[in-house]
């Protein structure tokens, strides 16, 4: 009886709290400003995850990430302003969650792919500790409800070294930051028990890459390396060619200068002659 009514509450829960997620390491999360980041797997990671969590909540939600915002979630951007009190470093400053995905948007590979640095940055700004964490997929039916997804939640990474070296070191910030990314996106892996795949799920383009997407991007990049080297040829010929013209330019005027020296001096031979022819006449 007791056991039935344990699943029970379990049930209730769920159907009162349908974005909430089971969370192993709840306990690691520390109580002051935290970064939370997590791998992508679906269109409802952010509702999971915030819900999941049990306080103050703020989710870093970017237009290519294919996340919808919803009227009563708390949310920010990199690109909100600085003054903002929405502002992620707002949300740090007032103590709070702030959860990032950064993959961005969720691959289809099975992998977790490479992160974008932007939180490494505002990590390190703020010596904000970093809080690993993966979305597994689980297998489990109660009565009613299915649990698709658990949250599994790292140990923290302090970034205070990561910090003093971009202070002290002559390495540039991208490289620090880079390998702050890097070690953040291995742990997510490891607790995901997925791969890590050395490229982002979304590039530049703000477009998530798929395996069409990204030979059509592979065409595309190929077809810009060419336009460069056929531009850098052409530059090149028109150089070589304005050099071919300066030469000849060059020695057209060279040679008419000595054609002109010639003149002259025959001409002052001619009026020497002339001076001694008259000098020589009888008077």
């Amino acid at each position: 009886m007791a056991e039935r009514l344990a699943q029970l509450r379990r049930v209730a829960s769920q159907i009162r709290h349908p974005w909430r997620l089971e969370v192993d390491g709840l306990d690691r999360l520390p109580e002051d400003a935290l970064i939370l980041a997590v791998n992508r797997v679906g269109p409802t990671d952010h509702l999971n995850v915030a819900a999941s969590l049990g306080r103050p909540t703020t989710v870093v939600i970017q237009p290519e990430s294919g996340l919808r915002p919803i009227p009563r979630l708390r949310r920010t951007s990199w690109t909100t302003d600085l003054d903002s009190l929405d502002h992620p470093a707002a949300v740090l400053a007032r103590g709070q969650v702030l959860v990032v995905f950064p993959e961005v948007a969720a691959g289809n590979d099975g992998a977790v792919h490479k992160g974008h640095a932007e939180f490494a940055a505002l990590a390190v700004a703020r010596r904000t500790p970093i809080v690993p964490a993966a979305l597994v997929p689980i297998t489990r039916t109660d009565p009613g409800i299915e649990l698709r997804y658990r949250l599994r939640i790292g140990e923290p990474i302090g970034v205070d070294r990561f910090a003093d070296l971009a202070e002290t070191s002559d390495t540039t910030d991208g490289l620090i930051l880079r390998g702050l990314t890097d070690l953040v996106m291995t742990n997510i892996s490891q607790l995901a028990g997925r791969r890590y795949r050395d490229d982002y799920t979304v590039g530049r383009s703000g477009l998530a890459r798929n395996p069409a997407s990204a030979a059509r991007a592979e065409q595309s990049r190929q077809s810009r390396v060419e336009r460069r080297v056929a531009e850098q040829q052409r530059r090149t010929a028109e150089a070589e060619l304005a050099r071919l013209l300066d030469e000849q330019e060059a020695a057209r005027l060279d040679e008419a200068a000595q054609a002109a020296r010639r003149q002259a001096e025959q001409a002052a031979l001619a009026d020497e002659e002339a001076r001694r022819r008259r000098r020589q006449s009888p008077a």
